[in-house]
């Protein structure tokens, strides 16, 4: 496995961790953080400290899923699902079964039923659930899973679980031999994603996932991969902006049988006038 997980408190230090790994390397780069500003951002921090013209793809997790189910989603003829056009279709699908849904059926003029609908199917998606899994505990909503999906595949629309399980397969299939990847604070929620990114770790020519100390639910899907220590310039890093300047720096902490520890030293200033 090329991929390893450096968990830190401070964003400051994660940052540094992200363009240290990014520095170090050659080659291609891809960067994925949870919003494409911050992305593009440190990329930008990159070529500045490099002093020269790198080749970074600046992402987020969804959008490198998309960019590598590409092709497969090209030889299908088929095309992501955008937000909308799931709305429309839960919401038509809602209005086709009115009759038949005696509990959502009554809401279907509600302008918000459709969201709601879609997020749900979203996660049911993502958890790979089908209307048969559903139908046991929610005979309504897997009615609606059932017609959604068939409208979708009617029109040749894919949600994004499913493109996500096509990133998969390109991912194993060497789509990344050769980039390096870094994910910083990207959280991980679901078990595809999970997934993706255990394929990234070990497909990918060398992989960084730098995730914050308190979110146990990214850590807990990255469990799998090795944590490495921070590099020694992210073990003591210094800040100043405004009114508040201040320094965050590892520390000895108690060691603990099979669980990582790692203690961490806040100074903060502030200036009141």
């Amino acid at each position: 496995m090329s991929g390893a997980l450096v968990v830190h408190a401070s964003g400051a230090a994660r940052r540094e961790a992200a363009l240290t790994f990014a520095r170090e390397g050659s080659g291609p780069l891809v960067v994925a953080t949870a919003r494409i500003e911050t992305a593009r951002a440190l990329a930008a921090d990159l070529a500045l400290a490099l002093g020269s013209v790198v080749d970074v793809e600046s992402t987020t997790l969804d959008g490198l899923a998309a960019r590598l189910a590409r092709p497969a989603l090209r030889a299908a003829g088929q095309t992501i699902a955008t937000t909308l056009a799931l709305d429309t279709a839960a919401g038509q699908a809602i209005h086709a079964l009115a009759t038949t849904l005696p509990r959502m059926g009554p809401l279907r003029a509600t302008p918000g039923l459709p969201r709601a609908i879609t997020r749900t199917l979203d996660e049911l998606w993502a958890a790979d659930l089908a209307a048969g899994n559903v139908a046991p505990f929610d005979a309504e909503l897997a009615a609606v899973l059932a017609h959604v999906e068939r409208a979708l595949a009617t029109e040749k629309l894919v949600p994004r679980a499913r493109v996500t399980e096509m990133a998969i397969a390109a991912v194993q299939g060497g789509a990344l031999r050769g980039t390096r990847v870094v994910l910083l604070d990207v959280p991980i929620r679901t078990r595809l994603a999970s997934e993706l990114a255990r394929a990234i770790a070990t497909g990918a020519a060398s992989a960084r996932f730098v995730v914050p100390s308190a979110d146990a639910r990214t850590l807990g899907h990255l469990g799998e991969i090795p944590v490495t220590e921070p590099g020694d310039n992210c073990k003591k890093v210094s800040f100043a902006g405004g009114a508040l300047r201040g320094t965050v720096q590892i520390v000895p902490a108690p060691q603990i049988d099979g669980a990582q520890t790692q203690g961490v030293h806040r100074v903060l200033q502030t200036t009141i006038n």
